[in-house]
Parts: C-alpha cells; sequence; structure tokens
C-alpha cells in the first residue's frame, strides 16, 4: 500500500502546543488495529471529520463507518456536545498503516502543516442515528441481550 503524502486527524479541541501527541484509543471491540499507542489518521477527510463527533463528549458509543459512501459516523448512545471540531492535517511521515488502509498510526509526536476550525452544524449529514436493528446488535455486542 502506497504511503500518502498527507494524512488527516480530527478532534474535539483545538492543538494545545506545537504538536499532536500520540495516546491510547479505547475500543469497545478490542480489535487490536484500533490499540495502537498513538496518533491515529486517515487518508481521507471526511473520515477524519466524523472522528471527533462519534469519539467526543456526549457519545456513549458509535463508530465510524469507514467502508460505506460516504464515510459517516453511527451514534448508537448519546449525542454530541460539541459545535465545532478541527481537522489537522498532517505529513505522514511518521505513520505506519494498520491493516486497514484507511487507518494509519504514528507512535511519535506530530506537528500539524494546517488546523482547521470546523462546525458541527455544517456536518450534520455525516452523523447518523443508528436503526432499530443496528441497536439491538450494538445491546446484544454489549451483554444487554443475549
Amino acid at each position: 500500500m502506497k504511503k500518502p503524502d498527507v494524512l488527516y486527524h480530527g478532534g474535539p479541541r483545538p492543538l494545545e502546543g506545537a504538536y499532536l501527541m500520540p495516546s491510547q484509543p479505547r475500543d469497545t471491540n478490542d480489535d487490536p488495529n484500533n490499540l495502537h499507542y498513538g496518533i491515529y489518521a486517515t487518508p481521507v477527510r471526511l473520515v477524519a471529520v466524523a472522528a471527533p463527533i462519534v469519539m467526543g463528549p456526549g457519545v456513549k458509543d458509535g463508530c465510524l463507518s469507514m467502508s460505506e459512501e460516504p464515510p459517516h459516523a453511527i451514534i448508537y448512545d448519546g449525542l454530541p456536545l460539541i459545535e465545532k471540531l478541527f481537522l489537522y492535517t498532517l505529513p505522514s511521515d511518521s505513520f505506519f498503516p494498520t491493516q486497514n488502509e484507511m487507518q494509519w498510526v504514528s507512535s511519535a509526536p506530530v506537528k500539524p502543516l494546517d488546523v482547521e476550525e470546523l462546525k458541527l452544524k455544517d456536518h450534520q449529514n455525516i452523523i447518523w442515528k443508528c436503526t432499530p436493528a443496528e441497536f439491538d446488535k450494538w445491546l446484544e455486542d454489549q451483554g444487554y441481550r443475549k
């Protein structure tokens, strides 16, 4: 897989300092691709925009649907409490791919090439509330239903 020149990372808060810092992510499914200590980024801008929506304050559980068009955030429980989000354009030098070509990770701090402040209301179209069938599956996956 060819490394992109730049990658995108979305966050619910403005950057403190000049660098994004690696951290330990959480993943309710314990997918090893989602548990690398690092900074996660994607070559798809819209996926990076959706990430802080589904993983940010107010959303208790949700996921990114990266394989469907358009990429979107599916929310199972809660609603986003953020009004704005931040999109970082990053150099790809220190990133390595996970098994998912839409997801790259850097274990080193990364200085953004650019930062954009975006309004959540301008991206409502990529926030999907789960369907009843998706919600039932989520309840089962969480151990609430057998």
